[in-house]
């Protein structure tokens, strides 16, 4: 550009100001245009910061709704194994009660007559009368314990009553079967009563019949 041109016909001061309003002009120029190229630097960039963070926000999206779906299977899985051990269990309860034996216990006391007891007389009316404790306890086969002081003799019987005569002939009565068992203190012993049988004890015996059903 030629300068003089423009500034020949003023003062050489005068000259040096319209240079300096020239070249400013430049400068304002070149900045306006950097301004430009940087504001639109600056929303390009906020475009890209717009993008990334719609991705990052679907990425986190996308993140919780798979730790929610583990989560579900997680839970499912759990319900699955809690079904199976209480059926595991309620088997095992089953198994248990099935194995289980139940047993019941009779406790006799000679002179009392308890829920099984009955005194019954032989002979009655005679000199040969016997009176005695006799316990009909459901038939079956006993686990029988002294639980006195003295051995003692547990005798089962037939509840059926045979006649005979003795020497001076008279007639007396006696059960027609049974056997007798004898128990040391503190031991047990196997005693089988069979249908239509019961038990006879006498004073002091205590003892205790254990059986299984």
């Amino acid at each position: 550009m030629d300068f003089n041109k423009y500034t020949e016909p003023l003062g050489g001061n005068k000259k040096f100001i319209i240079l300096c309003i020239v070249v400013g002009s430049v400068f304002v120029t070149m900045g306006g245009c950097t301004g430009i190229v940087r504001l639109g630097s600056k929303k390009n960039d906020k475009k890209i910061d717009k993008a990334e963070e719609t991705q990052a926000v679907e990425e986190m999206q996308t993140v919780s709704e798979s730790e929610s779906e583990i989560t579900t299977t997680v839970s499912e899985t759990n319900v699955t194994e809690t079904t199976e051990e209480t059926v595991l269990t309620e088997e095992s309860d089953n198994g248990a009660d099935s194995d289980a034996v139940e047993q019941t216990q009779i406790e006799l006391i000679a002179g009392e007559l308890g829920e099984y007891g009955q005194i019954i007389t032989l002979n009655e009316g005679s000199d040969l009368a016997d009176t005695n404790y006799c316990y009909f306890v459901p038939s079956g086969t006993y686990q029988v314990t002294n639980m006195g002081e003295h051995p003692t003799q547990v005798d089962v019987y037939k509840n059926e009553r045979s006649t005979d005569t003795d020497a001076d002939g008279n007639e007396y009565e006696y059960w027609a079967d049974g056997t007798a068992y004898l128990i040391d203190v503190g031991t047990t012993k196997e005693v089988v009563v069979d249908e239509g049988y019961f038990i006879e004890i006498e004073e002091p015996t205590h003892i205790v019949l254990l059986t299984e059903n």
